[in-house]
């Protein structure tokens, strides 16, 4: 069983580093307070802020004058994601990758899903940390939860 894991978990990452987004948006969002109506174009073409931005209003809550406004325009444009980017990603997303691929590869050799006390698995820590560390014997513990060996599969 051990080896199957690994080998799927293997392939989990695989695929997991081609789904790793390279590039992210990110808001960008300008103050036009002081900007005039007529100077708006101007305004935008000095400051490389796209024809398809958009206006925006924050009010900042009450004043002595009345309410605090301010205008804005505001865009995305793309950014590369940082390592910190990637390694959210790469957690959230690879114990769904990887818990498709053992599935798929321990039912091909004879295993079938079981049921358990959800409770036991508040021991365990996350499945791409485990598989970072290689702490694969915890692994096999975590998947055994999910799957037991059925000679009956094969034959049929």
């Amino acid at each position: 069983m051990k080896d199957l894991i690994i080998t799927a978990l293997n392939e989990a990452n695989t695929v997991l580093e081609k789904r790793v987004p390279k590039t992210k948006k990110d808001y960008i969002q300008v103050s036009i307070e002081d900007v005039k109506p007529l100077e708006l174009i101007n305004f935008m073409k000095e400051n490389n802020i796209p024809d398809d931005a958009q206006f925006s209003t924050t009010y900042e809550g009450e004043t002595s004058f009345g309410s605090s406004v301010d205008s804005s325009l505001f865009y995305w444009v793309e950014i590369e994601t940082t390592s910190q980017d990637k390694l959210r990603f790469r957690k959230d997303k690879f114990s769904t990758i990887a818990f498709r691929l053992v599935s798929e590869t321990l039912t091909k050799e004879g295993y079938k899903r079981k049921g358990f006390n959800s409770g036991l698995l508040k021991e365990f820590d996350c499945v791409y940390d485990m598989y970072m560390s290689g702490d694969f014997d915890r692994l096999v513990k975590y998947y055994s939860l999910y799957f037991v060996f059925s000679p009956e599969i094969i034959n049929h």
